[in-house]
């Protein structure tokens, strides 16, 4: 009965610090068990941690020194771990490939795969908060390095991070570490995916954006010009039936509208019925308009390819 009572005040004894409680905890026990011995099997039943300690000797199981040892590197190991996860992922964040790669062999094969996946949230440069794996940091921030690091040790290239924003997540979208990428002009990065076989028509959950449609809607001709060399699909449409030439014309880019249209891009329809020339027409892009008449009769310009 003492013993029993004992044990219970014990483990309410919760504003006391964990490792001092633990370690009180072990000597009260040793000395039970001394003085005691047909307490074992109720204490190991009950505090079933300590006799997996040293299952097989209960002297050495309840030695206190061992318990404090023993629960102290079980800490220390997670600790550790938690530690190294942190380390990577700052490091592909600011770009220190260096230490990114010290961090990494220090891990056996096991602990790698574990870490390389695992999402850490932090600010995004889009605004709001990015839960993302370390190759997908990397690739926002243009760090190729990292990201070349991160692929030797088989990182998946297509993992989808999350991005959030507003007071109640009300903006809420996942997409790959190609489309970030892309939508941030990092064409050295972009390269470096594609090369390795990352999707190049990936696409944001929330509205079906491609990274074609991204790169056309932040004006970005280079890399336009390599999903597009790519294989990039012209005419994918977007949840408003948008292709990326109907972004170009959208924001008056008929620079961009040109290489589209040179790899085949098509005069689709929109949820407006409205093709890329059409919607062009009613917002008076008078300079694409007359750039694409010069290519087609008079009235073909109205109909879909």
């Amino acid at each position: 009965m003492i013993c029993a009572l004992l044990l219970s005040s014990l483990e309410y004894l919760l504003f006391m610090p964990e490792d001092l409680l633990v370690f009180i905890l072990s000597v009260v026990i040793a000395a039970l068990v001394k003085t005691m011995p047909v307490a074992h099997e109720k204490i190991n039943s009950r505090f079933p941690w300590i006799k997996k300690i040293h299952p097989n000797d209960a002297t050495k199981t309840m030695n206190p020194l061992r318990v404090w040892g023993k629960f102290k590197g079980k800490r220390n190991s997670a600790s550790g771990k938690l530690n190294r996860t942190k380390e990577v992922h700052e490091a592909a964040r600011t770009g220190d490939a260096v230490k990114l790669m010290s961090v990494l062999k220090q891990m056996n094969a096991d602990e790698r795969i574990v870490v390389v996946e695992t999402k850490s949230t932090a600010s995004s440069l889009m605004g709001g908060n990015l839960e993302a794996t370390p190759l997908t940091s990397a690739a926002e921030n243009g760090h190729l390095y990292c990201v070349k690091v991160l692929l030797r040790y088989k990182a998946d290239i297509e993992s989808r991070a999350r991005f959030s924003a507003g007071i109640s997540d009300e903006i809420n979208f996942t997409f790959s570490p190609l489309f970030v990428a892309a939508a941030n002009g990092h064409a050295n990065v972009l390269s470096f995916l594609v090369k390795h076989g990352a999707d190049v028509n990936s696409v944001r959950s929330n509205d079906d954006c491609t990274p074609l449609m991204a790169a056309t809607m932040n004006g970005l001709v280079n890399i336009v010009t390599i999903l597009a060399k790519h294989g990039a699909n012209m005419d994918l449409q977007d949840k408003q039936g948008n292709t990326a030439l109907h972004y170009a014309v959208l924001h008056n880019s008929l620079k961009i509208a040109h290489i589209l249209l040179a790899y085949g891009a098509r005069q689709s329809y929109n949820n407006q019925h409205l093709t890329p020339l059409l919607l062009a027409s009613n917002l008076s892009k008078i300079s694409v308009v007359e750039e694409r008449a010069k290519e087609l009769t008079p009235l073909s310009f109205l109909v879909p390819l």
